[in-house]
């Protein structure tokens, strides 16, 4: 298997997860909860009786995540490894800098709103592509 395409799967499920896994739930009833996308606009079932119109720290999640996957996307070894982990770095500061701000704002709730592990989930997946770009680095490969 190419070592590219690990990279490319790997930033497609993270670009799905953002669309699908849920970041923040309900304390009292885990249905409802927000996934990144809801949270950025202010959408879905945790948002309907706020008016917040959405949190732009997660939709540069989504920006941070975008850049990643045109360049793991585009044409083979045009990209180098070492602006794939730049970006993978870049990627798991925002995530962990989201965790914290929603960590903080979520304590303003009293409780009624906690974070998922599914957080850690995508920490783990950007250190393990932080670890494989930096690897393929130190090996010299491009493909």
């Amino acid at each position: 298997m190419k070592k590219r395409t690990i990279i490319k799967i790997g930033v497609l499920v993270l670009f799905v997860l953002f669309f699908t896994l849920p970041l923040v739930q309900c304390s009292q009833d885990s249905s409802i909860n927000a996934t990144g996308w809801e949270i950025a606009t202010g959408t879905g079932d945790l948002f309907k009786n706020i008016d917040t119109g959405g949190y732009p720290l997660a939709l540069v999640l989504l920006v941070i995540l975008g850049m990643l996957l045109i360049c793991a996307l585009g044409p083979a070894n045009e990209v180098p490894f070492s602006m794939l982990r730049n970006f993978s770095i870049v990627g798991l500061a925002a995530q962990i800098i989201f965790i914290t701000v929603a960590y903080s704002k979520l304590n303003e709730s009293r409780g009624a709103f906690i974070l998922t592990p599914y957080n850690w989930f995508v920490v783990a997946i950007y250190a393990g592509m932080i670890g494989f770009t930096q690897y393929c680095i130190r090996q010299g490969m491009e493909d």
